[in-house]
């Protein structure tokens, strides 16, 4: 089983050099990209002008493919070799309907690309704003799971409070791409979580931060933080079996974060 990369964290390199960029992945070992999708087609939010210029600025438009990009991607990826079973959906936290109205486009993205589930992340804080979200993810889950397309709800710190059990529990077919670093920042032991939604876990995203109170996001796993032999122990026997997958997320570098992957990747394969 080989280990994939989620888009977010390879913004600024995709932007420059797509092609190159995936030829570096592949001669390090990665098989699978974890992209993220802007489906601007389906609301009318994310075409103000001043959400193109934010993206612009905040760096991240090599990571998100545009509904009129995604076909071109997709087929870049596809010729270098990788496989995309997960998709992230951005941007959504800001309209509670959004997934509804993303529903066309979803559901023939999934059947054109053989998707095997949406990521969403959505970020709330806490029982009262996840609940907002409720009645649009069983929408969503409901309309997608006729295509054998899972839900997945990817953690951030702010639900690990109380936000991410109370999703979890409303919705109980939904499944979890648990992100052991924001796990740490949430202040929660990401080998809790693991045991505790053990048979829900459908991706592991693997993240590492430094040791005391900073949130930097360009550490190389096992240089922080996280218990990164417990997290392989406590999943490989399910990874292996490909039951699970282990997707490298680091967000950003302080140097070449190729070669922060390829590092973070040996480090995995040390415990497997």
């Amino acid at each position: 089983m080989k280990i994939g990369v989620n888009t977010w964290g390879l913004s600024k390199v995709f932007k420059k050099y797509l092609r190159g960029t995936l030829k570096r992945l592949k001669e390090i070992g990665v098989d699978e990209i974890e992209p993220c999708f802007v489906l601007t087609n389906s609301f009318n939010f994310f075409k103000r002008i001043g959400f193109f210029i934010g993206l612009s600025l905040n760096g991240t438009s090599g990571s998100n493919w545009f509904y009129h990009l995604i076909d071109e991607k997709m087929r870049i990826v596809k010729e270098e070799g990788f496989n995309v079973n997960y998709v992230h959906l951005t941007f959504i936290m800001p309209d509670k309907k959004a997934l509804g109205k993303m529903i066309p486009t979803a559901k023939e993205l999934a059947i054109k690309y053989g998707i095997k589930g949406y990521v969403i992340s959505l970020l709330p804080k806490d029982i009262k704003t996840a609940k907002e979200y409720l009645d649009d993810i069983n929408k969503f889950n409901t309309e997608l799971k006729e295509l054998n397309c899972k839900t997945i709800y990817h953690n951030h710190s702010e639900e690990m409070d109380t936000a991410l059990d109370f999703l979890m529990e409303s919705i109980p077919d939904m499944y979890l791409e648990f992100d052991v670093g924001w796990s740490i920042i949430g202040s929660k032991d990401p080998l809790e979580i693991l045991k505790k939604y053990s048979d829900r876990i459908n991706i592991v995203h693997f993240k590492d931060v430094p040791i005391g109170e900073n949130k930097d996001l360009s550490v190389v796993l096992g240089d922080g933080a996280l218990d990164l032999k417990g997290v392989v122990e406590a999943t490989k026997e399910k990874f292996l079996k490909g039951e699970i997958e282990y997707i490298i997320d680091q967000d950003v570098s302080k140097g070449d974060i190729i070669l922060d992957i390829d590092k973070s990747i040996k480090n995995i394969n040390k415990y497997l």
